[in-house]
């Protein structure tokens, strides 16, 4: 029986849910945000782009961590892709980049964070 109910609490973290567009090009997993603490966040992210010296086209997965209060991310995991809606050629894990970044509002993360930040501080998530 434990083994039954441990599969059962497994089983949809298996599956990745239904990707929402956020932005134009630019789509989030709802199904893994976890709230780290009350003004950090976690969140899967995509996005399509030119990849002018792989490919015509793209796409880069991200699991990216937000910190709302201090404006700055940073990706936990990076997977890219040959084709767009990250279908294609798998071409490698970019790697981790460990050091926050500052997030301009006029860039893709900037417009992101804003986004998410704004919903989750609406709904008292987050500070």
């Amino acid at each position: 029986m434990p083994k039954l109910l441990l599969l059962l609490l497994l089983i949809p973290n298996l599956v990745m849910g239904e990707w929402k567009m956020m932005q134009t090009d630019v789509y989030y997993d709802p199904e893994t945000f976890d709230l780290i603490s009350d003004t950090t966040i976690r969140l899967s992210t995509y996005m399509n782009i030119n990849v002018a010296d792989i490919s015509d086209t793209g796409s880069v997965n991200c699991y990216a961590e937000f910190h709302c209060g201090e404006r700055k991310h940073r990706c936990l995991k990076r997977i890219v892709w040959s084709e767009h809606d990250l279908k294609g050629q798998y071409l490698g894990d970019a790697g981790v980049n460990k050091n926050w970044k500052y997030s301009e509002k006029t860039k893709v993360y900037g417009g992101m964070m804003d986004l998410v930040c704004n919903q989750l501080k609406k709904m008292g998530m987050i500070k």
